[in-house]
């Protein structure tokens, strides 16, 4: 229903109007656009509203009666936590460019929330993985009152802080504070986007973003994921990050067991009978007609070949045998018989036989 037809006749003004009347009708539409903006949405969708975290879950709560640690008002900022499985249950710090400082701890998934108003970029965000190992995460994003940014703290990131690190002549993430990513940035403000564009250069060449259905516009540090299995956690799950002590982080495929290399070849079957799925029946028809087509042009003709070579060979064969048994001196075939004694000598014996088709006797003139 309009809102105006909301209004009674006796509540509209004669011709002409007045201007209560239209001042009425302008804080209606208002109000109308108000609640339009902050209308829900579940599923964790993208909701319109200025207190909702990333995934576009409700962060009023999150909000409410947080000052921020530098004075400018609270912003947060959150993200996932994971290296093919979850982070979970894991403590959070991101510290900024003036030396604040703020902790937190990531959830069963790997989610993590933490206030950072008033924090100057750049930034730093870690999580203690286990107890050897840390993972990083870097951020030039200036925090935004009442909302969120997003700083995924993954091993993907942690190549990221690692290579832009390195770019400026430090051994590694591990020697990487605000106060040197922010000389770095001022040298080289690209330096992140570039260590970004490099590593899914080398992720796109290698096959494995296409094999974890990742969409190739991702952005590690930025683009949420859930700790799932799909996406972006099943490509860190593909994935062996290593980081030497005091020095760089390095990214290989992880190896695959026989089993799981099946899995593989399969899923590759899939994709490729998938992407064939309009006219398949024509496609596996004619596939079928080239099979058959090549078979009566280069597989026939060479059986028949040697198959006639068979049949010449057979009746070479039985010529010998007449030329060789029958002659005038013996019309019935008869050769003589040379089986061995029973004191073992071979010598002629008195018997005859009929000569046989084995060709190995042919050969040796025997016919017993």
């Amino acid at each position: 229903m309009n809102l105006l037809d909301g209004l009674s006749c006796k509540a509209r003004p004669n011709q002409g109007g007045t201007f209560a009347y239209w001042s009425m009708l302008l804080a209606i539409w208002m109000i109308g656009l108000l609640l339009a903006g902050c209308g829900g949405g579940g599923g964790g969708g993208t909701v319109a509203c200025t207190t909702c975290d990333s995934f576009g879950q409700d962060a009023t709560t999150f909000f409410s009666g947080w000052g921020g640690g530098g004075g400018g008002g609270d912003s947060g900022a959150d993200g996932s936590a994971g290296d093919g499985k979850p982070i979970a249950n894991a403590k959070v710090t991101v510290t900024d460019n003036a030396g604040h400082s703020i902790t937190g701890t990531t959830d069963a998934n790997g989610y993590y929330r933490v206030h950072i108003g008033g924090f100057v970029p750049p930034m730093i965000a870690t999580v203690i993985k286990d107890a050897v190992t840390t993972r990083y995460s870097l951020t030039n994003q200036t925090p935004i009152p009442k909302k969120f940014i997003t700083i995924n703290i993954t091993g993907l990131t942690t190549k990221i802080a690692s290579d832009v690190a390195v770019t400026g002549g430090l051994s590694g993430v591990q020697a990487l504070t605000p106060a040197a990513l922010s000389s770095i940035l001022t040298a080289n403000p690209t330096a992140i986007d570039t260590a970004i564009s490099d590593l899914k250069k080398t992720l796109t060449d290698n096959g494995m973003i296409a094999a974890s259905g990742v969409d190739p516009a991702f952005n590690p540090i930025t683009t949420i994921f859930r700790t799932d299995g799909t996406g972006q956690d099943l490509l860190l799950d593909k994935l062996n990050v290593t980081t030497v002590n005091g020095g760089g982080t390095y990214v290989t495929p992880v190896a695959l067991s026989p089993l799981q290399l099946t899995k593989a070849m399969f899923a590759e079957l899939r994709n490729t009978w998938n992407t064939a799925s309009t006219g398949i029946n024509s496609f596996l028809d004619s596939q079928s007609v080239r099979t058959t087509n090549d078979l009566d042009a280069n597989i026939s003709p060479a059986l028949d070949h040697v198959t006639g070579r068979i049949s010449a060979m057979n009746r070479a064969m039985s010529t010998f045998e007449d030329a060789k048994a029958y002659t005038s001196a013996n019309p019935m075939g008869f050769v003589p018989g040379y089986p061995p004694t029973a004191n073992g000598t071979t010598s002629p014996q008195p018997v005859v036989g009929r000569q046989s088709g084995n060709i190995m006797q042919a050969w040796n003139g025997t016919g017993y």
